[in-house]
C-alpha cells in the first residue's frame, strides 16, 4: 500500500491548489469566498477518501480511491487556474 499511497501523493503534490498557508501580507478579501469554497470542497475529498481507503478491501480497491481522488484534485487545481 505505501508504494501506491506515495505514487498518488507525488502525483496530487504537482496540484499545488494555492489556498492552504497564503502569507497574510497577501489581501485575499476579493477571492475569500473562492478559497473557502475550495478548502471546504478539498476537505470533503479527503474525507471521501479516507472512507473509501477504509472500506477498500483489494489493492484494485485502493487504486480506485485514489484515482477518484486524484480526479477531484485535479478539477479542484482546473478551477483554481481558471479563477486566478
Amino acid at each position: 500500500m505505501y508504494t501506491i499511497e506515495k505514487q498518488y501523493n507525488d502525483q496530487i503534490n504537482n496540484y499545488n491548489l494555492g489556498v492552504e498557508n497564503i502569507s497574510p501580507e497577501i489581501d485575499i478579501t476579493p477571492y475569500k469566498e473562492f478559497i473557502n469554497d475550495i478548502r471546504k470542497e478539498k476537505k470533503k475529498l479527503d474525507d471521501d477518501l479516507n472512507e473509501m481507503l477504509n472500506k477498500s478491501t483489494s489493492q484494485g480497491d485502493l487504486i480506485k480511491s485514489w484515482d477518484l481522488y486524484l480526479v477531484g484534485v485535479e478539477g479542484l487545481a482546473a478551477k483554481v487556474r481558471t479563477n486566478s
